[in-house]
């Protein structure tokens, strides 16, 4: 019971997903309003790492973003400020613990939201979601959500990409399995009524709200001031440069026939039951 009112996160801030469906440039936009703040890092993985996803923040990981820092330092011309190390080599060397994600958080003001935009969070158990709410002020959520095919699709784009085999992907013929993504992980992210309903069973539906990715497309501006009513914040001035930018685009692909007929007999059932949700989306995603 002691440790459960041990509570500095007075609002949190997730967005808990969809990998690969626009939440970098919902991060990029929302960095810059003065009543939300985000850590050091984008993705802190706490949340999964305490329900046993260990890879998501183990060492090698850590020391992985502790160098890409000191590298956009570099390349900018300047050095990592001291409280940024110093942030840093707590992210580095302290437990991992709840006091640790707290931390990540030092000097938020209590009116802001604290940000963690982890896609790993979409998994989460209802047992963790119980936890989280026990730890708490206020929490909301975010879950932005795209085609699942086509989210699939980019993910696959992504992956091979980072592993310099695209020629290799453009050649298939079928779906095959790679190393280092497993079907599950691809079908996991995108079973949404799936995720959803478990996240339901313990946030309140109020708390939590869903953007369709191609909204993002067709009105970002609009996105941003729903998410901004949604969490009670004044409008604020987006810089229009980063409205219109593509962030972490995978490789220009067009989407094969074969993701369709081996994908879709494992997202259909998930697709009807978010109208079970009241969550509408195109036509084109079932089509």
């Amino acid at each position: 019971q002691q440790e459960r009112i041990l509570t500095r996160i007075n609002k949190l801030l997730l967005s808990v997903g969809a990998m690969k469906a626009g939440t970098t440039w919902l991060y990029r936009q929302l960095e810059q309003h003065p009543g939300i703040s985000f850590s050091r890092e984008k993705e802190l993985h706490y949340l999964a790492f305490a329900q046993g996803h260990r890879k998501n923040l183990n060492l090698q990981y850590r020391l992985s973003r502790w160098s890409a820092a000191r590298r956009r330092a570099a390349d900018s011309g300047t050095r990592l400020p001291g409280p940024d190390v110093s942030w840093y080599l707590d992210y580095l060397l302290m437990p991992r613990t709840w006091h640790w994600y707290e931390r990540r958080f030092a000097g938020v003001r209590p009116e802001q939201y604290c940000a963690d935009f982890s896609n790993l969070s979409a998994l989460l158990s209802e047992s963790a979601w119980e936890e989280l709410l026990g730890r708490v002020g206020e929490l909301r959520l975010l879950y932005v959500l795209r085609d699942p095919l086509d989210r699939v699709w980019s993910h696959l784009k992504f992956h091979y990409q980072l592993g310099d085999a695209q020629e290799q992907l453009a050649h298939l013929a079928r779906y095959e399995s790679t190393a280092g993504l497993p079907e599950r992980e691809l079908i996991d992210h995108s079973l949404y009524a799936c995720n959803l309903q478990r996240i339901l069973r313990v946030v309140p539906r109020e708390h939590v709200h869903i953007i369709l990715y191609e909204q993002i497309d067709s009105d970002p501006v609009g996105v941003l001031r729903d998410v901004e009513a949604f969490l009670g914040l004044a409008p604020h001035d987006y810089n229009p440069a980063k409205l219109q930018r593509r962030i972490n685009a995978s490789a220009s692909l067009e989407r094969p026939a074969w993701v369709k007929e081996h994908f879709m007999p494992l997202l259909a059932q998930d697709l009807r039951n978010l109208q079970e949700l009241n969550v509408s989306v195109p036509e084109s995603w079932c089509a």
